[in-house]
C-alpha cells in the first residue's frame, strides 16, 4: 500500500532517552493523560523496591504506552 500525504500530517514527538526520568518528562509533555497511571505504577512497582529487576519490564511497558499515545496509528489494525 502506498503512503498518502495525510498519513504524515501528525507530528510524532522525538524519542526520549531510555531512562525513567526522561520517559516521565516526555509523557508529561506529550501525553499528560498517561502521567497519573505512570506515577502510580512507578510508586507501586519500582519506587520502594529493593531490587531493580522490574525496571526493564516497567520501561518496556511504558515505552509502548507512550509511543501509542503519541502515534495512535501504532494501535490500529491497518
Amino acid at each position: 500500500m502506498a503512503a498518502r500525504a495525510e498519513d504524515f500530517d501528525q507530528v510524532v514527538p522525538p524519542t526520549p532517552e531510555r531512562t525513567p526520568a526522561a520517559l516521565r518528562r516526555a509523557i508529561a509533555e506529550h501525553a499528560p493523560q498517561l502521567l497519573p497511571d505512570f506515577d502510580a505504577h512507578w510508586k507501586w512497582a519500582i519506587a520502594d523496591a529493593y531490587d531493580l529487576g522490574p525496571v526493564p519490564a516497567f520501561m518496556a511497558r511504558w515505552w509502548v504506552e507512550y509511543a501509542i499515545a503519541c502515534d495512535p496509528k501504532l494501535a490500529s489494525d491497518e
